[in-house]
Order: C-alpha cells, then sequence, then structure tokens
C-alpha cells in the first residue's frame, strides 16, 4: 500500500479489491 499514499488512495483502493 506504500504507492497509495498520493491522492490514488481511492483508486487503488478500488483496484486492489479487483
Amino acid at each position: 500500500w506504500v504507492i497509495c499514499q498520493y491522492q490514488n488512495f481511492v483508486a487503488c483502493f478500488q483496484i486492489f479489491l479487483h
């Protein structure tokens, strides 16, 4: 989750769910 420290947290989260 290190790459999700930016404002892409929401996008990263959704990608993580997939």
